[in-house]
Formats: structure tokens, sequence, C-alpha cells
């Protein structure tokens, strides 16, 4: 009995001591008064573990940091789809979200990264901007540098958009990651890699080369598109698929340059008015021939139709007028840096005789709505629109007389539901190859490089793993605070533990990856991990704990 009740005391010596200790670190005593306004409930908005356990396994290590510090969250896991598209739309239900930006080659031009997120004219329901982020100096630089043709001159101000961004910590990057892929190599040979994108490039499709008798190329696909329509293709994935079935004026090339394609070539008469000629015997897949006029009503109904994704690439353009049968003229409003390998490397072309009409005359609101897809798919890229059974797979064939007819006769897009599944596929030699997502997890990478008839294949990333906060509403419209939480960030634990160390360390506002040499900031300050300086900068901004640890508003808000 004597033991008994010596172990029961034993236990309660323990316990007052872990609450001593918690008082200490909360600076709370029992009898102190006790703040009355706790911080609410952070909700954490991030992508389903089926759809990338990566990015959901981070939203796991960010949502621990910040129980550590006294904040209670929860985390809402959405599919990619639903996650995209609720985060950028009125109310935006968040206060952290987590995301990607894809690897597509046309984003080593700084001004996606720096214009789409974080200027304020993108910061309404349907725009990028998701955070609510709006700074005079920011928007005046970012503006600067879209107009800046000189890249020596362009740099500094690049630099200096990526140094408020940091200061103002309203994102993250967690990683960069290398894009891994692999292939048949018994099965297909000639795949073209490109920077950040990898063999998923668009170059492969048309120069891939079947080495038996089989001709049909079987890509796995994690993220179905929405919808099939050129003015609804935004994420990477949908870009990634429509690419194949309509053409650019602009490609981007294996070395990280424009490439004309769709045009033949362009003349620079000045700053603000660019000449382009196009290929002669392009032809629209329903036999058609593409004009000039084609690409001038393309950007007239860009104008007329706007898409707030392509919007900011279309709005610098003053005029664009067919001058001849195959010659084109755009003048701009004034000079637009990103025009050529921003603008003419992401918009498809589309063909004036099918959207003329649209939407008037088939009783939409927008054509981006458009679902006729007899219709809707006719492009003139090297590749034809099959069909589509949702859920299960899109089949294209090549396009016959295109002028880099492909060498396979169809690509046979097929959807899976995670990545363990794509995995296996690969294994199991019923797909050819992936594209990008999925990201790989390194245990499937390292069970796939056991497979003698695949091939590893690896290209640097352009884009990036971030968070960012909601800085519309409380708590995180106080930059202190969100000063502090960049101390919270484990990168070790998110590069070691989440990608066993195949992935670079980012930092705040880092929006431009270490392979982008051109834009690249090596001077952003990154903080370590340390929640106890994270606790003293919480602190000294006011904020305060309870006895049981939870944290409050500072006493003035």
């Amino acid at each position: 009995m004597k033991f008994k009740g010596f172990f029961k005391f034993s236990l309660v010596i323990v316990f007052l001591f872990a609450i001593a200790n918690l008082n200490y670190a909360t600076g709370q005593t029992e009898d102190a008064p006790q703040p009355g306004n706790p911080i609410e409930t952070i909700d954490i908005a991030t992508r389903s573990p089926a759809d990338s356990p990566e990015i959901y396994e981070a939203s796991l290590v960010i949502a621990d940091s910040l129980k550590e510090l006294g904040f209670d969250v929860t985390i809402t896991p959405r599919p990619t789809h639903i996650h995209n598209t609720q985060t950028r739309e009125e109310p935006w239900p968040f206060n952290i979200m987590l995301y990607s930006w894809g690897s597509r080659p046309e984003r080593l031009d700084p001004n996606t990264f720096l214009f789409l997120p974080f200027h304020s004219s993108q910061a309404v329901s349907g725009g990028e901007n998701r955070i609510g982020f709006e700074n005079d100096e920011y928007d005046r630089i970012v503006d600067e540098q879209a107009k800046t043709m000189d890249i020596n001159k362009r740099r500094p101000l690049v630099y200096k958009a990526q140094e408020i961004l940091a200061d103002e910590a309203v994102m993250c990057v967690m990683w960069y990651a290398d894009t891994v892929i692999f292939y048949n190599k018994e099965r297909f040979r000639g795949f073209v890699s490109i920077p950040g994108e990898g063999i998923g490039s668009e170059w492969s499709p048309m120069l891939v080369e079947p080495i038996t008798s089989d001709r049909t190329l079987r890509v796995a696909m994690l993220e179905e598109p929405d919808m099939l329509n050129p003015l609804a293709m935004t994420t990477t994935p949908e870009v990634a698929f429509g690419r194949n079935i309509f053409d650019r004026l602009v490609r981007i090339g294996p070395d990280g340059d424009p490439k004309a394609h769709m045009a033949e070539s362009w003349n620079i008469i000045s700053d603000t008015v660019i000449d382009f000629t196009l290929r002669e015997g392009l032809k629209w897949h329903d036999g058609e021939p593409v004009t000039a006029e084609d690409v001038e009503f393309t950007f007239d109904y860009y104008k007329k139709w706007p898409v707030p994704f392509f919007k900011p690439w279309v709005d610098p353009i003053k005029k664009v007028t067919a001058t001849g049968a195959l010659t084109v003229r755009f003048e701009l409003n004034e000079p637009f840096a990103p025009l050529i390998g921003g603008t003419l490397a992401q918009l498809f072309i589309i063909p004036k005789h099918i959207w003329k009409d649209v939407p008037e005359k088939v009783g939409l609101s927008h054509p981006d709505e458009w679902t006729d897809l007899s219709k809707a798919m006719i492009g003139s890229g090297p590749f034809k629109f099959e069909h589509w059974r949702r859920g299960e797979e899109i089949l294209v064939s090549k396009h016959h007389g295109y002028f880099m007819e492909p060498k396979i006769d169809e690509m046979l897009f097929i959807v899976y539901g995670n990545n363990d599944a794509v995995a296996g596929a690969l294994e199991m030699n019923q797909i050819d190859v992936h594209i990008v997502p999925p990201t790989l997890l390194p245990a499937e990478i390292n069970q796939l490089r056991k497979m003698s008839h695949l091939e590893e294949t690896t290209a640097p990333a352009i884009g990036f793993a971030y968070f960012l906060f909601n800085i519309r509403k409380p708590p995180f419209d106080d930059k202190a605070l969100r000063q502090a939480l960049m101390y919270a960030v484990d990168y070790d634990l998110l590069i070691e533990a989440i990608l066993e160390g195949r992935g670079t360390q980012g930092g705040p506002g880092k929006i431009i990856t270490p392979a982008n040499e051109a834009y690249y900031n090596p001077n952003i300050f990154v903080p370590s991990f340390n929640l106890s300086r994270a606790r003293e900068l919480l602190k000294e901004a006011g904020y305060r704990w309870d006895s049981r640890g939870q944290i409050h508003y500072p006493e003035d808000k």
C-alpha cells in the first residue's frame, strides 16, 4: 500500500513538473491572468493522399509544427481538381494552402510565377492570387520587369520581386524536386528531355520511335482533365495533353529557348511590333487550311472572352492583324518581354470556322463551357482527338501530313487512381511511359530501378511545392506572425522523410528555381527550422499562450 501511495505521489509530481515546464514555455502561470481571445482553428487545405501523397504528407509536417506552437489545426484534403478550383474562388475556404506549380518549360520566363499568384490584379475570385496579396511596390516592379527587354536590366527587378515576397512571408517554397520519369526501353526510343518536364516534353510524342510493330504509345495519366476545351485547359496536366491536339506559334525547345513552330519565323520590327510568318501547308484536323486569319481571330477571341489564367498574357497585346494569307503582325501596348517565350509558347491557336459562332449560337454564357468534343477538339497539332472515356482513357491518333508527322500511330492516355497504380503498370509492362504528375515516391523509384525493361530519366525542376497563407483574414493578415512561422518549416524533415533526399530546399519567396540560372536569386535569407525562435518572435509581436499552451491574439486584437 505504501508503494502504491508513493507511485501515485510520483505521478502527481511528474504531472506538476510538466505543467510547470509548459507554463514556463508559454510565459503563463496557473494564477496569472489568462488571455481570452484564442486564435481560431487553422484549416490547412491540401491535396488528397491518393492524388499527391508527398503534398499531403507535407501538410502533416506543417500541421505538427503549428501544433507545437499552440495552434489548433485541422487538415482538409481534396481531390486535385476540387482543391485547385475551390482555393481560388470566393470565399477562399482555407487559412493555409499547400499545392505545387508544374514544371512547364514556358515558365522559364519568370513572369508566370511573379505575376499570376501574387499580382493584385489576380486577387479576384477565379484568379490565381488566392491569398489576397496586394502590394503596390511589388505590382510596380513586376509590371516593370515584364516590359524590360534587356535581361541584364530585367534580372535585378526579378530579384527584387522575390525579395519582397520573402520579406512579406506570404508563401514558402518547401522544395524543388527533379522530374523523374521511367519509360519502356524495349518498346520505344527517342524520347526528348526538356528542363522541368524531362521526357514528358511536348517533343517526345512527335519524335519517339517504336521498336516493335506496336505503334501505340501507352501513357499513364494521374490527373484527368476537367474538360477537353482549349479555353478551359489551364492546369499542367491539361496543357500537357492539349498541346498534342492544338498548336502554338512557338514551342519551347529542348534547350529551353523558344523555337518557331506553327510560325516558320518572326521578325522584330520594334519593341512593340513583331511580324510572324506561318508555315505553308498547315491544316486543321477537319482538312481546312490554317491561315493568318485564324491567328488574328484567336487573339481577338481571347480578348473578347477572357479567361483569368490567360488574361495577363493577352492584355499586353494591342492588336493582331493578318497582313497576308500566312503573315500576321502583333502590335503591343508597350514592350512585353514574355511575349514570345510566355504568351505565344502557351496559348493554343483555334480555328475561326469552328469557334466564330461560339458561345452565342450554342446557348452558352462563355466558350470555356463548350463540351461538343467533335468540334471543340479540332486543332492543327500533331495528333487528332479520337475519344474520351472519362475515368478510363483518352485516345489520339497522328495527324497525317503534319510537318513533324509523328512516328507512332496513336497515343493512349490511361487514367490511374494513384502513384502505386502507375508504378505497378510500369512494372507489369501495361504502360510505356508516364507524365508528371504522378511524381513517383522514392520507394516506387527504387523498385522500378530493378526492372530491366525500364529506363530512368531525370531533369531539373522548374516548378516547386509550396504553402501559402490566406492573408485576407486573421491571423495571417499579420506580417509579424507570418515571419515568425518561417522558422517553423523543417526542410530537412520534408525532404529527407518525404522525398528521401530527392529534392532541394526552397524558402520564403523563392519562386524561381536554381535550374533557372538567369533569374534565381541566391541571396534570399532562409530561416533555419527553430520553433524556439518562432515562439520568441510571436511573443515579441504580442501573442500569448494560456496555461494549456493554446496561442491567443495580442491584447489589442
